[in-house]
């Protein structure tokens, strides 16, 4: 879970969650938001509606979230949602805008669904 040594240029000793004095690194708060996301989802289904563009639908049985990433950072891609917007944020930030056109990129997009019947697309950019 931590860094086993102090070298930066040894990659060897980086590969941990926590630095090697036990300060969270990026990836500390990634793995404790989607771990949050998955232990709360009742069911989940992944999709690629597009080639290098993965999307998870997740219901707790009170909402529905959709979290959406492209494959490499140099791609980007919208999900374009019918009816009012919504609330979306990306991993490790809290909530951000309301909208109905959610721009994703290479880190993921957790949007929170409202209703149903929302109509979905996506556009590769």
């Amino acid at each position: 879970m931590k860094d086993q040594g102090q070298r930066p240029d040894d990659i060897e000793d980086n590969f941990g969650l926590f630095t090697y004095d036990y300060k969270p690194k990026p990836a500390a708060c990634m793995v404790r938001d989607v771990t949050h996301l998955i232990a709360r989802a009742k069911s989940w289904r992944v999709d690629q509606p597009q080639p290098g563009l993965t999307v998870v639908r997740m219901d707790d049985g009170q909402s529905r979230k959709l979290i959406a990433w492209t494959d490499r950072s140099s791609q980007k891609a919208q999900l374009v949602l019918g009816g009012a917007p919504v609330p979306y944020r990306t991993v490790c930030a809290p909530d951000g805008p309301r909208d109905t056109t959610i721009p994703i990129g290479s880190r993921p997009v957790v949007v929170s669904l409202a209703g149903k019947g929302t109509a979905i697309r996506y556009r590769m950019m």
